[in-house]
């Protein structure tokens, strides 16, 4: 199943990964140049990981900033989704694409965004794909288009495509919430808590059947909150995204991160480093 840009329908970008595979191994040492924003931070993690696991030399630096200055050659991850990826003047800048992804088993193809976190964790699987920290890192891929604003309006075709490989293959399980004990329920207004609690502890004994209908009646309070995209609750009702190990869900973690994040580079450091190692934020 890894890497994923040998599947077909990737075949738009491989050409251009593989440039910029060719363009790294090259590289005595490179820079990778971020901002202190949680997305970036990610997509700098999943490359870091790569680069450890393959034994290639590289600088960490939190810019606040675009410029690569004087350290090319370098990797640059662009923020504000405002440039294509592509190579210039000794540089690898991630930014996004559009391509089409398969949806479902029909063939039907939806055109989506290719973002930073998803190029990065692509390039990391073409570089080291079998590499501990770029396996234990693997799930991350899908953090940046769940923190974009794409899941509030419409489902997002890179987030559910890549959710589909990764749980085909293994790598996550996509868990209900009545099955997870500790998990952040804010981006679910008006959810029952006690209804929850209910549900948990007499899930395992219920019925299909029954599931879904405790499911609808749970969720529908929060489905009739205006400011709540349906796309997002689904994934925060039924599908809860788990990577092996994990005693929190990747939308949980997101959340915790978010909430307490600092833009302060000795904070982010310590952050990248904790994930890199432990595959946790």
């Amino acid at each position: 199943m890894f890497p994923l840009h040998s599947l077909e329908e990737f075949n738009s970008i491989t050409a251009t990964l593989e440039k910029a595979v060719e363009f790294l191994k090259k590289q005595s040492s490179i820079s990778i140049i971020f901002p202190a924003k949680l997305p970036s931070v990610i997509a700098a993690s999943l490359i870091e990981a790569a680069f450890l696991d393959t034994g290639m030399a590289y600088h960490r630096k939190i810019s606040t900033s675009n410029s690569s200055e004087d350290s090319v050659p370098c990797i640059i991850i662009d923020p504000d989704e405002q440039y294509e990826f592509r190579i210039e003047s000794g540089c690898l800048i991630l930014g996004v694409n559009s391509m089409e992804f398969n949806i479902g088993h029909s063939g039907k193809r939806n055109l989506g965004v290719l973002e930073q976190v998803g190029m990065a964790g692509l390039l990391a699987g073409i570089l080291a794909p079998e590499g501990e920290r770029t396996k234990r890192l693997r799930p991350w891929i899908l953090a940046g288009s769940w923190l974009r604003d794409s899941l509030d309006t419409a489902y997002d075709p890179q987030y559910m495509r890549f959710k589909d490989l990764l749980s085909e293959a293994g790598e996550i399980q996509c868990l209900p919430l009545p099955e997870l004990s500790d998990c952040d329920l804010s981006q679910l207004p008006g959810l029952s808590t006690s209804l929850l609690s209910r549900m948990r502890r007499r899930w395992h004994s219920m019925s299909l059947e029954q599931r879904s209908a405790a499911m609808s009646d749970l969720l529908l309070p929060v489905l009739e909150n205006p400011d709540c995209a349906t796309a997002r609750i689904e994934e925060l009702g039924w599908r809860r995204v788990v990577g092996p190990g994990w005693d929190l869900d990747l939308a949980t973690m997101l959340k915790n991160s978010r909430d307490s994040w600092l833009p302060d580079s000795l904070y982010v450091s310590r952050a990248m480093d904790s994930l890199i190692s432990t595959g946790f934020l």
